[in-house]
């Protein structure tokens, strides 16, 4: 189910139907709430669809998780972009 769901997400993307691929994430988000790398695909395309707080929702929710530091200090540097364009 998962994989069907991730083949469906990538032509989502690929189709620029990011809104769609959102909810598809979300969808697959249900049967595993702790995966980070989908946390963070969530937040990458919030952030550009313009759904700031959601997109920073799910990137903190990822960074809590992440365990390799560069890609912590990634994740950091996304959020303190989201912080600024959010005030």
């Amino acid at each position: 189910l998962l994989r069907r769901q991730n083949n469906i997400k990538v032509r989502q993307i690929r189709a620029g139907r990011i809104e769609d691929a959102t909810e598809t994430i979300e969808r697959m988000l249900l049967f595993m709430p702790e995966n980070s790398m989908r946390r963070r695909e969530a937040g990458l395309l919030y952030a550009r669809l313009g759904h700031l707080v959601a997109a920073r929702a799910h990137l903190v929710a990822h960074r809590d998780r992440c365990s390799s530091g560069a890609e912590r200090e990634e994740i950091e540097a996304l959020l303190r972009q989201l912080s600024r364009r959010l005030n």
